[in-house]
């Protein structure tokens, strides 16, 4: 799983938009990521404006679809910023079923063809000396 933070961002630039439409840009980061606690609280600005204004039939079903989806948004970015707390600073990609390895490129072999294809790995290290190991280390890179 690579960082969501290409999606992250186009996924703001949809909020932004929605959020313009009912001039609920108030408080909203003009560039960048728009945080999911951010869009909870438009979220509940704009279910007050539906529910203060008693508007034609047609105009409540339009907000109605517009809060829908800002509540979609919501759960989208809530999923992306799990997967960039998992993934980190530090790293480029997790692996879904072990989010602590990392993809990496293993040797050649008869099944993995040329090497190229990516597999959940660890990078371990030992220090060996007179036949015993003194010290190891496991890390992802």
């Amino acid at each position: 799983m690579w960082k969501p933070t290409t999606f992250h961002l186009r996924l703001s630039d949809k909020i932004r938009r929605l959020l313009g439409e009912y001039n609920l840009l108030r408080g909203v980061p003009s560039e960048g990521i728009v945080e999911s606690k951010i869009v909870a609280n438009k979220l509940i600005e704009l279910n007050n404006v539906l529910e203060q204004y008693d508007l034609s039939i047609k105009i409540n079903k339009h907000f109605k679809e517009d809060y829908s989806q800002l509540y979609q948004y919501l759960e989208k970015s809530l999923e992306y910023e799990e997967k960039e707390r998992i993934c980190g600073p530090n790293r480029n990609s997790y692996f879904k079923t072990d989010i602590d390895a990392t993809a990496m490129c293993l040797k050649e072999d008869y099944y993995s063809g040329l090497g190229s294809n990516m597999h959940a790995a660890y990078n371990a290290q030992l220090c060996v000396i007179y036949g015993l190991i003194s010290s190891y280390i496991v890390i992802q890179s």
